[in-house]
């Protein structure tokens, strides 16, 4: 059941990190028109995330396959309308989504000799990383290969 307290703390994820993401946009001087959309990829990839993470139980590694997918695909459709690069959209958009807590927590426990979980959160960080690499090349090439062919002089 959603409640008001599920709600406000979709508002914090969600704000925070499209404050997180504009501020990543700036520091990494993507132009200033761009800056907004950026953001908002950001935001709403982490939402998504946090949604089928947290509330849906579906596990890091497919909720971050499913949100990196939707960031992707959002980001090549927008590169094609505003006539700019990828890159501006994309990276900003999957900054949210990379494992960095995951590779944190394999360090600790590493130097604490835990390694049983050390493997375990290794584990789950290369697999993070290896479907946000798999969905950026899905959204990338899917395009490519069902597109129609020039018609031929």
């Amino acid at each position: 059941m959603i409640t008001s307290d599920v709600l406000w703390g979709l508002f914090v994820q969600l704000s925070s990190s499209f404050v997180a993401t504009g501020t990543f946009c700036v520091i990494f001087n993507v132009p200033k028109k761009y800056i907004l959309n950026g953001a908002t990829i950001g935001s709403v990839g982490w939402t998504i995330y946090v949604i089928m993470a947290r509330y849906m139980l579906l596990g890091d590694v497919l909720a971050s396959f499913v949100a990196s997918l939707v960031v992707s695909v959002w980001s090549y459709i927008l590169s094609k309308r505003k006539f700019a690069p990828i890159t501006l959209f994309l990276i900003p958009g999957i900054i949210p989504l990379v494992p960095g807590v995951g590779m944190y927590r394999t360090a600790y426990y590493t130097i604490f000799k835990e390694y049983a979980n050390a493997l375990e959160s290794a584990l789950t960080a290369f697999q993070v990383s290896g479907v946000i690499a798999a969905s950026i090349t899905i959204s990338t090439y899917v395009p490519i290969i069902f597109a129609k062919e020039p018609k031929k002089m």
